[in-house]
């Protein structure tokens, strides 16, 4: 206890020397560049006043001229005087309408010119920005492998993954989390309380940085979200036909239920997938609806590891099924099976399960490890985030599915990629197993 302890009070030392660093470092680069501004500044004075000075003896030698030319016109207009005048009035001068287009046409390429230049520079300098945030993003993985072990060794810690720096905000009254701009990567950590500050515990602090990369601390425990109550709503009624997202529980069992998440196939036969601590171990018989309901399957296969909570169930009964969702009118033919990476962390998902129908969320981590309070430790999971702080799932959502819609032409594609299996205590966040990953363990294909 006291090394972990004496570790993250140099993990704080290190972190603010590191940042201090930057801070001088990017003085001395202000510095520098002011020099230069100030000296530039020298320069063009000095070359404006030159200039001015070459504008002014240009002016004189102007006047002198255009004296000239007054004395000149007024000898010839007296000569002209004593002569007779020609009445005739002279016709003013025709603009040609052509040469006028010509003039307007060629203002309007060069206005057209300087917005695409202008559209250029805006795209370059979103490049290097992009360019520049995968280069911290790089930095701050390798910075979290690093402090991993040390960070998950605190004894408060329930989460640790890497993420969008976030901050608090004052939105209507309320106290609303959103994110940092610039967009910052940080090593985000939950703990199951935030502490006050003088807490005596607080030299348990996690740091504000490691090694230069600033963390995130978020106050979150998280449990399995298979409904423990005996209150059954509408949505967990018996349905016609087998769908993903339909409620589902074990026969004896009054007290809770789940989902099932979809049709798959397990060697070429039709299969139910679910999460093992819905579906219990090989042989369990499976009901719809919960509680009541009659039996739809058995469990065949059940597996909990480090990376997957899953299960698949056989089926059973005359009860037709189709792979499709409830709730969610699309054909089966654009249900797709898909994969996150780090490039749709802030990209929205569809959250289908039995408790909250379909909700949306956007992804917070994609290598998230968590520790479920009634499961244990998970880890290289998705951790999906509310956009605004209210509930986006609930007790009954666990063996749903994570979905991304992925517009290609004229058709919208539904690409299941993750299995939900728990949640943050207050709803707001979910946590998920890779698809790829659950038909890995489970031996699974979608068709």
């Amino acid at each position: 206890m006291s090394s972990t302890k004496e570790l993250l009070r140099k993990a704080t030392q290190q972190g603010e020397s590191m940042v201090s660093k930057r801070v001088v470092e990017s003085s001395s680069a202000n510095k520098e560049n002011s020099e230069k501004a100030v000296t530039k500044r020298k320069s063009s004075k000095s070359a404006k006043t030159k200039s001015a000075k070459t504008k002014s003896a240009k002016t004189k030698s102007a006047k002198t001229t255009s004296a000239k030319t007054t004395s000149a016109k007024t000898t010839s207009a007296k000569k002209t005087t004593a002569k007779k005048t020609n009445p005739k009035k002279t016709n003013p001068k025709k603009t040609n309408p052509k040469k006028a287009s010509s003039k307007k046409h060629d203002s309007k390429q060069l206005d057209s010119e300087a917005h695409f230049l202008k559209r250029r520079e805006i795209r370059e300098q979103k490049k290097t920005c992009w360019k520049q945030l995968f280069t911290d993003r790089d930095r701050a993985h390798r910075v979290l492998d690093k402090h991993r072990a040390l960070i998950k060794s605190h004894p408060c810690v329930t989460g640790v993954h890497l993420g969008y720096k976030r901050i608090t905000v004052h939105d209507e009254g309320e106290l609303s989390q959103r994110l940092a701009k610039p967009l910052t990567y940080a090593i985000c950590v939950h703990v199951k309380a935030k502490l006050p500050p003088n807490h005596p515990e607080c030299e348990w602090a996690i740091p504000k940085y490691f090694n230069g990369v600033p963390t995130d601390i978020v106050a979150n425990q998280f449990i399995s979200t298979k409904f423990a109550s005996s209150t059954i709503d509408s949505q967990t009624q018996r349905v016609k036909e087998i769908q993903g997202g339909i409620a589902i529980g074990l026969k004896g069992d009054s007290t809770s239920f789940g989902t099932l998440g979809f049709v798959v196939k397990f060697f070429g036969e039709s299969a139910y997938l679910t999460n093992n601590h819905v579906a219990g171990k090989a042989g369990n018989n499976i009901i719809q609806p919960p509680s009541t309901g009659k039996v739809i399957g058995s469990t065949l296969r059940s597996k909990k590891t480090l990376k997957v909570d899953g299960a698949i169930i056989s089926p059973e009964g005359n009860i037709p099924y189709s792979q499709t969702f409830m709730g969610l009118n699309v054909a089966s033919k654009f249900i797709r099976d898909g994969e996150l990476n780090d490039d749709d962390i802030g990209e929205d998902v569809l959250i289908i399960g039995a408790k909250t129908d379909i909700t949306k969320g956007q992804v917070e981590s994609v290598s998230g490890e968590v520790t479920v309070t009634d499961q244990g430790e998970f880890i290289n999971q998705i951790i999906v985030k509310s956009s605004d702080g209210k509930p986006i799932t609930g007790g009954g959502n666990s063996g749903g599915l994570l979905v991304k819609k992925e517009k290609i032409e004229d058709d919208t594609f539904y690409n299941i990629v993750g299995l939900v299996h728990a949640s943050s205590v207050d709803s707001t966040n979910v946590i998920a197993s890779h698809f790829s990953d659950v038909k890995k363990v489970l031996g699974i294909r979608l068709r």
